[in-house]
């Protein structure tokens, strides 16, 4: 008989989720969801492993990700897969992130190219990230809630099917939320996304997918090895101008630049559109993004960039994902 007028062992009356139960001797001895959680995620995860099936569906990428392993196995060249890339319908890279090879690589080096030892490896990657999902839950959550997160997670259809194709993203997963349960204060600021360990894990999940956009991009901390300064660089000519600006940023060392068109735009000379047969009244906007140096050297050639002629100049701050094409 279940009782819901008892307290519990902190004082607390029974609920559905810490209902008692009325034993012989006539005591209330409590259950919560909290109890149960750790004994539904072993009882899952004994079940998903089982449950992986040999052989692999044909895709591609477990296949490359093998050879990348096979390669770093034997010593040979990472990139030297045989896959042919199609630039026209480029479906795979030549190869693939470091971070799966380098999982499989112990992997395939004791059982060879066995996708069922494999994929237990890739189910227990997403088993781990369940158990860290219940443990950042339960700080946020009620045990019941908990309960019903390792639930969902563990018991979705859909997962049980995915887990039989090799793919990085329970990886990807384990490593994202790892970088999210990195110790952290515990009020204000970023938490845990701030701590070394999850700037560390923002590079292994990088690692593991590419392109990747990082979990915990609110961090300063992770935000400052993901961005990089450069400035922005935007000038206004007359279209007839363009080639000899671009001729000029390219010698003074800009990386690159981009030629928008101007409909219409109005200043000190009034309103001016664009668009007549000739182009003699058409501007462009020609954007640069480039290093300080560089701008620098922009901005000492202001009379060449200028002269006698209507332009606007306008440098900026930006930042860029990929340092090195900038």
């Amino acid at each position: 008989m279940l009782s819901s007028y008892r307290s519990n062992r902190e004082g607390r009356p029974f609920t559905p989720w810490t209902s008692g139960v009325l034993w012989p001797d006539g005591t209330a001895r409590a259950w919560s969801p909290q109890a149960w959680r750790w004994p539904l995620l072993a009882v899952i995860a004994i079940l998903f492993l089982l449950d992986v099936r040999p052989g692999q569906p044909w895709d591609g990428d477990g296949e490359l990700f093998n050879f990348n392993a096979l390669n770093i196995l034997q010593g040979q060249g990472y990139a030297s897969t045989g896959y042919v890339v199609n630039p026209s319908n480029a479906i795979h890279p030549a190869a693939y992130p470091p971070g799966l090879p380098l999982i499989l690589a112990p992997v395939i080096g004791v059982f060879g190219i066995d996708y069922t030892a494999i994929k237990m490896v890739l189910a227990a990657c997403y088993l781990l990230t369940i158990a860290l999902v219940a443990d950042v839950s339960a700080a946020r959550l009620n045990d019941g809630w908990v309960l019903g997160v390792v639930a969902a997670l563990g018991l979705n259809p859909f997962v049980w099917q995915f887990k039989d194709v090799v793919f990085s993203e329970f990886p990807f997963m384990l490593f994202a939320y790892a970088g999210g349960h990195a110790p952290g204060p515990a009020a204000g600021g970023c938490g845990g996304l701030c701590h070394p360990l999850a700037r560390r894990d923002v590079s292994l999940q990088c690692a593991v997918r590419h392109p990747a956009l990082p979990l915990g991009g609110g961090c300063d901390g992770v935000r400052e090895r993901t961005m990089h300064a450069r400035k922005r660089i935007e000038i206004v000519v007359e279209a007839v101008r363009a080639e000899t600006v671009t001729d000029l940023l390219d010698r003074l060392g800009a990386p690159g630049w981009t030629i928008l068109p101007v409909t219409a735009g109005r200043g000190r000379q009034g309103l001016r559109r664009g668009g007549d047969p000739g182009g003699v009244f058409d501007n462009v906007l020609i954007l640069c993004i480039a290093s300080a140096e560089v701008a620098g050297r922009v901005v000492a050639a202001q009379q060449e960039l200028l002269g006698a002629r209507p332009a606007i100049v306008s440098i900026s701050e930006t930042e860029v994902l990929r340092a090195e094409h900038f």
